[in-house]
């Protein structure tokens, strides 16, 4: 798997100042960094609630 990763970076090409570009996040518009933002805080409070889940299980309440 490796010579083959290998493989496709030198058929492709790899340019090392593009990855470092590509590896600091940025967004395009304040509105896509609304949206992150909020895909971040539902999954959040998803995960939230089903720990809290756990805890109270745990307990036995």
């Amino acid at each position: 798997m490796l010579i083959g990763f290998a493989g496709t970076l030198a058929i492709v090409g790899f340019s090392p100042a593009k990855t470092t570009t590509g590896l600091t996040p940025s967004f395009p518009s304040l509105e896509s960094l609304f949206l992150a933002v909020a895909m971040m805080s539902i999954y959040f409070s998803l995960y939230g609630g089903l720990y809290q889940n756990y805890l109270v299980r745990e307990k036995d309440y």
